[in-house]
């Protein structure tokens, strides 16, 4: 799976994140959160 920065495309991740166990939904949400700090940085 690709992550893109696109607000559509967060959106349709986190819905479906919502169907994912919450185990791995919180995996999931660590990998968004550190891919947007990423860019974040290099956007600097």
């Amino acid at each position: 799976m690709q992550a893109r920065d696109e607000p559509a495309d967060a959106e349709q991740r986190d819905q479906a994140d919502r169907d994912l166990p919450s185990d791995e939904r919180s995996r999931t949400k660590r990998v968004a959160l550190r891919s947007t700090e990423n860019a974040a940085l290099i956007d600097r």
